[in-house]
């Protein structure tokens, strides 16, 4: 029984918290302050929904574009000249040589 006394104590001191809120029905301007604030709030999380779009496409983008381009060929006998103008891993292995990501 006094646990349920305590946790009954304990709700009431939260909606303590509440208690500036009914400023707002007394003051128009507060309720005004608190509108806009609200209002402002849907249109900035709408603008940061957009902008994580936009942030996801050019990733996925740069990703696409830039796959495998930030490795080299590393052949350990050089007999051929033209390993380093091989730019993928494929044609890496087929000259014998090593991909190496940096």
């Amino acid at each position: 029984f006094d646990s349920f006394r305590a946790s009954g104590l304990a709700v009431l001191r939260a909606l303590r918290v509440l208690r500036p809120l009914r400023l707002l029905r007394r003051s128009s301007g507060l309720r005004l302050v608190a509108e806009c604030l609200a209002n402002s709030v849907t249109m900035i999380l709408c603008i940061i929904g957009v902008a994580l779009i936009v942030y996801f496409a050019l990733t996925v983008l740069g990703v696409s574009l830039y796959k495998g381009t930030f490795g080299y060929c590393f052949v350990e006998q050089q007999t051929t000249t033209f390993w380093k103008d091989v730019t993928n891993k494929e044609k890496c292995l087929e000259i014998g040589g090593m991909w190496i990501r940096r």
